[in-house]
């Protein structure tokens, strides 16, 4: 089914009786659709794609504030990122194909060292 779209399996109209009606089958109930919509934990079997660099949000305990994903304003080709499998300690890094990684933490450059020797002059 695409989006704005309904199938309909079938339309009756009836005009034997006083009323009219039409009777549509192939449509599912307001009740059916809501036993079935879990909106709070949506499940999706396909891709979501976000247009026009729209963020991938998640929002806090409240929905006060979020978290974000966007993508950049220019990709040169597509690229997809897998997540480690497992949590670990350190960074995530990336083997330049896609698949990310934790590795441990490096020290950093030596920031610690320069504040240190700037606070004793």
């Amino acid at each position: 089914m695409a989006y704005g779209s309904v199938k309909v399996d079938t339309i009756v109209y009836d005009n034997s009786g006083s009323d009219v009606s039409i009777a549509v089958s192939g449509i599912p109930t307001a009740s059916a659709i809501n036993a079935k919509a879990d909106l709070a934990s949506p499940a999706f079997t396909s891709d979501i794609e976000l247009s026009a660099q729209a963020p991938l949000k998640f929002m806090d305990a409240d929905s006060s504030n979020y978290v974000a994903f966007r993508a950049p304003a220019t990709v040169g080709s597509n690229v997809t990122w897998t997540l480690p499998a497992t949590d670990a300690a350190g960074t995530l890094t990336s083997d330049g194909s896609g698949t990310l990684s934790w590795a441990a933490a490096s020290g950093g450059g030596g920031g610690a060292s320069l504040g240190l020797a700037l606070a004793l002059g």
